[in-house]
């Protein structure tokens, strides 16, 4: 299967809307629960389904933005470039800079995902998400 620049595009703005809206249904459109999910800092394969998981769990301690700077066709996918905001409802905020090698299934969603992302970001990111859980926990007392 050889990928065209407008599937390309459609499935990169397609999922970078559902990376933003953190919404499941959204997610799964996009992901395909069986996929492969690959991070370069700790080497270890993960699905799609946990991959949809974490990023519910951040968007309810978090906002987030998704800024895309390139799509580059694959013959399986895609490659894209992107900076992610992620900000709490007490206003801390954390930009983190990565890249996505994806490959596309029969269906156009996403079975592969391939992220490269410094380790310290991730780092960085829990801590965010740890303090955004405690702020809206404390909100609710």
């Amino acid at each position: 299967m050889t990928t065209s620049r407008a599937e390309a595009e459609r499935v990169s703005a397609a999922l970078t809307d559902a990376l933003q809206s953190a919404d499941r249904d959204r997610l799964e459109a996009v992901i395909d629960p069986a996929a492969t999910l690959w991070h370069n800092t700790d080497q270890v394969e993960s699905t799609g389904a946990e991959l949809v998981t974490a990023v519910v769990d951040i968007g309810a301690v978090c906002s987030i933005s998704l800024s895309v700077g390139r799509v580059g066709v694959t013959d399986t996918g895609f490659l894209q470039t992107q900076e992610w905001t992620f900000r709490t409802a007490a206003g801390a905020a954390l930009t983190i800079h990565s890249s996505f090698d994806i490959t596309l299934g029969p269906d156009g969603r996403v079975i592969r995902l391939d992220e490269y992302v410094d380790s310290s970001a991730l780092t960085a990111l829990g801590e965010l998400v740890a303090d955004g859980a405690r702020h809206a926990a404390s909100a609710v007392t």
